[in-house]
């Protein structure tokens, strides 16, 4: 059993993130939110990123609009996400919500580019 005290790095967390989103493992995937915020690194746009994927992927889209309103610099991909969350979620599906962000990611100067990661 390894009792070190190193923290993993943004990549190591957002890789862990992504694995816990795969596997809907929800209890795995807020372990590694709650490293990220001990790290300090929660608010890098990767790291951010795929915690969102993750919460997404387990059905708290909630939360993943959270940790998006919390982010201080967003990119394609933080939009990308935020945008597919809201369509794969029952109980948004296609609605006002889905295109006040759209248009709030084209007010802020992102443009769409045709790849919705999720």
């Amino acid at each position: 059993m390894c009792y070190c005290s190193a923290l993993p790095d943004n990549y190591t967390l957002a890789t862990m993130a992504k694995v816990s989103g795969e596997v809907g493992d929800l209890v795995a995937g807020k372990w590694v939110h709650g490293k990220s915020i001990r790290a300090g690194i929660v608010m890098d746009t990767f790291v951010a990123n795929s915690l969102m994927s993750m919460y997404c992927k387990c059905g708290y889209f909630g939360e993943c609009r959270k940790v998006f309103d919390e982010m201080p610099e967003r990119n394609v991909g933080s939009w990308n996400v935020l945008i597919a969350g809201y369509g794969s979620t029952t109980d948004h599906g296609f609605d006002k919500g889905l295109l006040e962000t759209t248009k709030c990611m084209m007010m802020s100067g992102v443009k769409p580019d045709g790849f919705y990661c999720f």
